[in-house]
């Protein structure tokens, strides 16, 4: 079945088409939620939350051009609302921080797996693995990500630069046990 025939199904609300879709997409989506949150059980929630919002709003949905990135939106949203309901925030900060990458950045990703930086990623605090996902691995800008986490542009920059810090602490911690 094409996403578009997916889409189609879901609206007639087809059992198959609705099995089909969170097939597809499951594992892609239980990744992402697993990385916003700091155990399976927290994942787990906003994966079902996210995918009781996916088929609510597809009943209502003109037009969808990308509909694994359509989803992949929603399931975001979903982490950051869980995040506001559960977790406390981070302090704000005033002080401006440029976050150039830092030399090694890449070696130290491709010594990791896929498992290990998971681990890593869902051991740093809330607001730092916010941040840090939302930046690193989903490409939002500070102003975005400020917005979203209803957070301060000089927050979001001082969180990844902490973020930072503390994984590459963290995995020479690692690489010292390896």
């Amino acid at each position: 079945m094409t996403d578009q025939e997916l889409v189609e199904g879901c609206k007639a609300k087809d059992p198959i088409a609705q099995k089909l879709l969170f097939q597809k997409y499951s594992r892609k989506l239980m990744g992402i939620c697993r990385r916003y949150t700091q155990n399976k059980e927290d994942a787990e929630d906003v994966f079902q939350e996210a995918f009781v919002r996916v088929f609510k709003a597809l009943a209502t949905v003109e037009k969808i051009a990308s509909l694994e990135v359509w989803i992949k939106k929603i399931v975001i949203h979903a982490a950051i609302n869980y995040f506001h309901r559960h977790k406390k925030h981070y302090g704000h900060y005033n002080q401006e921080f440029l976050l150039q990458p830092t030399a090694g950045d890449e070696l130290i990703l491709s010594k990791l797996s896929n498992e290990e930086l998971l681990n890593l990623v869902q051991g740093l605090p809330d607001g730092y693995r916010m941040v840090f996902n939302l930046f690193v691995i989903e490409g939002y800008a500070h102003k975005e990500i400020a917005k979203l986490l209803k957070i301060s542009e000089s927050t979001s920059k001082t969180q990844l630069l902490k973020a930072k810090k503390m994984l590459k602490k963290r995995f020479k911690k690692l690489e010292s046990i390896r």
